[in-house]
C-alpha cells in the first residue's frame, strides 16, 4: 500500500507513475484542499474570470476510479507514525503504508508586517484564495490594490486585479522587476509595458505598515510615503510545508532533505515537489516537481 500526501501535480504524477508500473498495489492520495488536481499556474484568472473553476481541473473524476486510486479530498494528516508505518488523519482514521510519498507542496511566505490579517489582506497560492479576493472586491466595491512583490506571482496577481477594474500598484524592493528571470534592461522594458497598461510600479519600495479600522484602508511604505488601498496582496515567495515531516523526525533544512532517489532520511519515505530539498535547492517549479515525482514513484 502506497500513501501519497498531497494531490497537486507532484502527488498525482507519483500516483499515476506507480499505477503504470504496479497494477496491484493500493494507492491512497490525500488532498488538503477540497478540489482535485487543478492548474495552479492559472488561478489568477479566477480573480477576473466569470467561470470560476470550470476549465481548471486537469483530470475528470473518472480518471481516479479508472486507475483505482483512492482520492481523499478536504482531508488533513496530523501525524506520520514511522514505527507503525501509518499516517494518522484529522478524522481519527489511520492509513497503513508500505511506502509513503510526501508531496505536501508549499505555502505563501508572509514576513512579519503590522496590520497584515485585516480584512482586505491576502496571499495567493490556492484556488480558494483567488476566489476570496474576487468575492471581497465585489462585496466592498474595491478600487485600489497594492501588490508587495514584483516576481511572477505578484505580476500575475496584479494583472488579474487590473483586469477586474482596480488601480494596481506593484511594490518591488529591488532595482527592477523579475530579477530572477530578467536582466535590468529587460526588467525596465517590462515595467514600461505594465505602465502603458495602466498599472503603477514602484521600485526599491517596501511596506512598513498596513492601516485600517475594520478593514484595510491605507499602506505605509518605509520611505515615509503612504497610499490608499482596499486590497493588499503579499507575494513575497513560498515556504515548503515541511512541518509534518519535521515533527516526524525526518531531516529538514529549507525543505525535506532527499537524496537522488528522492528518499528522505527514513527508508521507504520519499518527498517530491515544492516540499523537498535536493542538493541544497528548492526549485518550486512545476516541471521539476513532475520529474521528481516520477523518480520517487519508480524507486518506491
Amino acid at each position: 500500500q502506497v500513501v501519497i500526501i498531497g494531490n497537486g501535480i507532484a502527488g498525482v504524477t507519483a500516483a499515476d507513475t506507480i499505477r503504470r508500473h504496479h497494477l496491484d498495489c493500493a494507492i491512497h492520495l490525500i488532498g488538503r484542499e477540497k478540489h482535485p488536481l487543478y492548474n495552479r499556474m492559472a488561478i489568477s484568472r479566477l480573480i477576473y474570470g466569470r467561470s470560476a473553476m470550470s476549465g481548471l481541473y486537469l483530470q475528470p473524476d473518472a480518471w481516479y476510479e479508472e486507475r483505482q486510486i483512492t482520492s481523499w479530498l478536504n482531508t488533513q494528516v496530523t501525524q506520520i507514525d514511522k514505527t507503525e508505518r501509518q499516517v494518522i488523519l484529522a478524522t481519527g482514521e489511520a492509513l497503513p503504508f508500505d511506502r509513503l510519498i510526501l508531496a505536501c507542496g508549499s505555502s505563501s511566505f508572509v514576513p512579519t508586517l503590522p496590520g497584515f490579517g485585516l480584512p482586505g489582506t491576502f496571499v495567493l497560492r490556492e484556488a480558494d484564495e483567488a476566489m476570496e479576493i474576487r468575492t471581497f472586491s465585489q462585496a466592498n466595491r474595491c478600487r485600489r490594490a497594492v501588490i508587495a512583490g514584483g516576481g511572477l506571482l505578484g505580476l500575475e496577481a496584479g494583472y488579474a486585479l487590473h483586469n477586474l477594474g482596480l488601480h494596481v500598484t506593484i511594490l518591488e524592493r529591488g532595482p527592477w522587476l523579475l530579477r530572477r528571470q530578467l536582466d535590468k534592461c529587460s526588467g525596465r522594458l517590462l515595467q514600461k509595458h505594465l505602465e502603458q497598461l495602466g498599472m503603477q510600479v514602484l521600485l526599491e519600495a517596501e511596506t512598513e505598515k498596513l492601516h485600517g479600522d475594520g478593514r484595510l484602508k491605507k499602506v505605509s511604505l518605509k520611505d515615509g510615503s503612504s497610499m490608499r488601498c482596499d486590497i493588499f496582496l503579499m507575494a513575497a515567495g513560498i515556504r515548503p510545508n515541511s512541518e509534518l515531516a519535521a515533527a516526524s523526525g525526518l531531516a529538514v533544512n529549507r525543505g525535506i532533505v532527499v537524496d537522488a532517489h528522492m528518499q528522505t532520511s527514513a527508508p521507504g519515505i520519499y518527498a517530491v515537489g515544492d516540499v523537498c530539498e535536493y542538493d541544497g535547492d528548492v526549485p518550486g517549479l512545476w516541471a521539476v516537481a513532475t520529474e521528481q515525482a516520477r523518480v520517487a514513484a519508480v524507486n518506491a
